[in-house]
């Protein structure tokens, strides 16, 4: 019999809950990529899904003085799906 691995995690952390992909209508909450050297790289930005694409989605971000602004979102940069 194997060593059993133990990961830390509880099985309510999101890191082990399936995740939701988006759909078009959905809300995401996202972090900026690096490379777009953003000014506070942990903040987290919401936004309504309008368009699905391989590999991301344009979102119409919803958060306050950036309202309406659309952008391009990679999958790995998203957190969570509502």
């Amino acid at each position: 019999m194997g060593a059993q691995y133990d990961s830390g995690l509880y099985d309510d952390d999101p890191l082990l809950q399936p995740r939701k992909d988006p759909e078009v209508g959905s809300i995401v909450t996202y972090k900026l990529p690096l490379s777009a050297k953003p000014a506070d790289p942990e903040k987290l930005w919401r936004g309504k899904v309008l368009a699905c694409y391989t590999g991301g989605v344009l979102v119409e971000v919803s958060e306050v003085g950036y309202e309406k602004m659309c952008e391009y979102v990679q999958t790995a940069n998203i957190v969570s799906v509502e």
